[in-house]
């Protein structure tokens, strides 16, 4: 039973995480997930973006940043929306080679 709802987990993860995306950026995601109680388990994600995938735009200080995030949605077998999580970031590099 657990097993399937971590496969439809996955299964909405990545999805969701490519929708918002102009062009393909390679991503690797995973997950870990914790046993809390009988009835409840914490779960980690995992999520790797490659550096050199991001678009980076120069600023007035000679660096380069480039802002992406990610929007993850848990659903129960239902359908029914549990959780909604978006985390946004800020890359930065002093050149782009």
């Amino acid at each position: 039973m657990k097993k399937l709802i971590y496969a439809k987990f996955l299964v909405i993860i990545l999805p969701l995480l490519l929708a918002g995306q102009v062009q393909f950026v390679p991503i690797s995601v995973d997950y870990a997930s914790f046993q809390q109680s009988d009835t409840s388990a914490y779960i980690e994600v995992y999520v790797s973006i490659f550096q050199g995938n991001l678009t980076y735009k120069i600023q007035s200080d000679n660096v380069y940043t480039a802002n992406f995030s990610n929007f993850l949605e848990v659903k129960d077998k239902n359908g029914k929306v549990l959780e909604n999580l978006t985390h946004s970031y800020k890359n930065t590099a002093n050149d782009t080679t």
